[in-house]
């Protein structure tokens, strides 16, 4: 049996991270998914689509997202159900993310952000295949990594940083 789902498009609002009653961040955030068009004269027609993040990619997406952030997501599809205050079935269809790729061009990211490539140095790291709960960004978040600090915003939240050198991709991978 397979249960995946891939997806392309803007969040629609900035990152909230909230935790668990075990102190699990995680965070709830919708995408902004334009639909495929039937013929050249309808309409573009949007969905909203509500993705879920967990632990460090929560965190990920607390500290790089923002409203507006062109992302791919790959995950699962979950329908949760439970009995809200007034006694009644409810079910939640949401999609849980295992992958997600940032799609912006480096001056989106800078623009967006205000972080240059100012003093950032090549990364130079043995190459690794990526894991199940890696996170692959695009060439435009190379400048967000800068070696000559001691601690970055990468290294805070529990990642480390692979670039094969064959493309402009970076891994990020939970440590």
């Amino acid at each position: 049996m397979l249960n995946k789902v891939s997806l392309i498009g803007r969040t629609t609002h900035d990152v909230e991270l909230t935790f668990t009653k075990q102190g699990i961040p995680y965070t709830r955030l919708s995408l902004a998914v334009e639909r495929k068009r039937i013929s050249s004269s309808s309409e573009k027609q949007t969905d909203f689509i509500p993705i879920v993040l967990w632990r460090t990619q929560a965190e990920f997406a607390k500290n790089f997202l923002k409203k507006g952030t062109l992302v791919y997501v790959e995950g699962e599809l979950h329908v949760n159900q439970y009995t809200n205050q007034s006694n009644q079935l409810q079910r939640t269809t949401d999609v849980t993310v295992l992958e997600i790729k940032l799609l912006e061009s480096r001056s989106s990211v800078v623009q967006r952000t205000g972080i240059t490539t100012e003093g950032v140095s090549k990364r130079e790291t043995q190459y690794q295949q990526p894991e199940k709960n890696s996170i692959k960004l695009d060439e435009g978040l190379k400048n967000l990594y800068n070696e000559d600090t001691s601690f970055n915003s990468l290294h805070e939240i529990g990642f480390s940083v692979f670039d094969d050198d064959n493309d402009d991709s970076l891994f990020i991978k939970e440590n």
